[in-house]
């Protein structure tokens, strides 16, 4: 049992078997290796991508096919072989967000989900090559008042 003091969530518990390892970290970020997801609300499609090794680093993060169904990518094998996958089916999909000032200029970014083999707890963050995705595609599509 890890035990964590992080400015958003205060003190944490966190097991072994919880935490996510990201042997190449996260870029920009390479020190940060070992991650847990905080899901802080049921209802609320967004999680938290705390960092363990970093304790004020976290990440929003939510499943980016709830907001763009169409959303699409081809994971490389030299990913694959890293991630260590067996089946497609053990593997998470997230998409990192930016929330602005304002929730409707909030952005998903496409261009580099984070791809987790959620068996092996072993993560990556993957820029895809030659996709027409971008790091700043708009979480909300119609117009929100503010």
């Amino acid at each position: 049992m890890i035990h964590l003091e992080t400015p958003l969530f205060g003190r944490l518990e966190i097991r072994e078997e919880e935490m996510i390892h990201f042997p190449a970290g996260i870029p920009g970020f390479e020190d940060a290796r070992q991650f847990v997801v905080i899901k802080p609300d049921a209802d609320i499609p967004f999680s938290y991508m705390q960092c363990v090794d970093i304790p004020n680093l976290s990440f929003i993060v939510t499943n980016p096919f709830l907001f763009y169904r169409d959303y699409e990518f081809e994971l490389p094998e030299a990913v694959q072989q890293e991630l260590q996958v067996a089946d497609e089916k053990e593997l998470v999909v997230w998409s990192i967000v930016t929330i602005k000032d304002r929730l409707r200029d909030a952005t998903l970014n496409l261009l580099a989900p984070v791809i987790i083999n959620a068996r092996k707890r072993i993560g990556k963050q993957v820029v895809l090559h030659n996709a027409p995705y971008t790091t700043k595609h708009r979480l909300i599509h119609e117009a929100v008042p503010e």
